[in-house]
């Protein structure tokens, strides 16, 4: 039970706070849905956030299993230890992808749950062959950036039918790029070649300089984005 715990990888879950971003500035704006109990919703729509970013961390470990165990911390997870099946694990992540669909279709609006419909599938085109744009150097950063908005258009779309600002949106996706790519940076350099290339295919096309400059390429255009929202 405790190894199923652990795939959830529940320490992330802070990162579903662009949820919470979304409800707030949702909250700021005068159309809201009149029949809604908040406060129900509100703790439903990140939870179901969490879940789903869950179903897609499981189906990360399940993909990179074999590559994890060229990574100095990642190879001691449960799947690559082989503590749980890859059978086991995608049951797993499905039953939790359906409970969370189910749930936001009873209970949140629809504009929430293809929100995060799109959360998952996002995963699902980042992780999975033959698509798997996490082995495409620069196109891996974009691509898992998206993220971002999509968390925010889940907060944001459970208690408001107004449309968000697409600058901000735009900001949320350029700001997650500058700071992946900061992370790849201090990744790779942590590595040697021979098992960053192993760990994440991605880095045989790119350097800790060109992260560098990307990472502040993105910064630069975030800063344009926000400059130019209507979210305050």
């Amino acid at each position: 039970m405790f190894s199923y715990l652990k795939i959830l990888r529940i320490p992330h879950w802070p990162k579903n706070f662009v949820v919470l971003l979304g409800l707030l500035f949702a909250m700021s704006k005068p159309v809201l849905y009149p029949d809604l109990h908040i406060p129900f919703v509100i703790i439903l729509s990140v939870t179901l956030a969490c879940l789903i970013s869950s179903s897609n961390y499981i189906i990360n470990q399940i993909v990179d299993s074999e590559s994890d165990k060229h990574h100095p911390v990642k190879k001691f997870r449960p799947i690559p230890k082989g503590e749980i099946s890859k059978k086991n694990s995608l049951i797993f992540t499905f039953l939790i992808f359906f409970i969370s669909m189910l749930l936001s279709l009873f209970y949140i609006k629809t504009y929430t749950s293809l929100s995060l419909l799109g959360f998952f599938l996002a995963g699902i085109i980042y992780n999975v062959p033959p698509i798997r744009l996490k082995d495409k150097a620069y196109v891996d950063v974009i691509s898992e950036s998206v993220n971002n908005p999509l968390r925010f258009l889940i907060g944001w779309y459970t208690i408001s039918n107004a449309t968000p600002s697409i600058p901000f949106l735009l900001f949320l996706w350029s700001s997650g790029a500058s700071l992946m790519s900061i992370k790849r940076f201090f990744e790779l350099r942590s590595l040697n070649v021979i098992n960053a290339i192993n760990y994440r295919k991605s880095y045989k096309d790119i350097t800790p300089r060109k992260l560098v400059f990307l990472s502040i390429g993105w910064l630069i255009l975030s800063l344009i984005f926000l400059s130019k929202s209507q979210i305050f």
